[in-house]
């Protein structure tokens, strides 16, 4: 169970960003279960135990993708 602001929407994708190793992020695509207030429950896609943020993870994907997310390869 997490919190539900851990859980992003990755183009219909339920994703969460996991801490790999110190300032390292990865995107893990997640199924999610139950909801109950402000927790969902994980069912598959990441191991009990992993680190994961919890807020501002847009910010962290977006870092994590560097420039690939930023601007969509072309000048607006």
């Amino acid at each position: 169970v997490v919190p539900r602001s851990a859980v992003l929407d990755a183009a219909g994708r339920s994703v969460v960003m996991a801490q790999v190793e110190g300032e390292l992020f990865e995107e893990r695509t997640v199924r999610t279960g139950a909801e109950a207030g402000d927790s969902i429950v994980i069912e598959s896609g990441i191991d009990a135990g992993t680190r994961i943020v919890t807020r501002g993870g847009s910010y962290v994907r977006l870092a994590a993708h560097g420039s690939e997310t930023i601007g969509h390869g072309h000048v607006h």
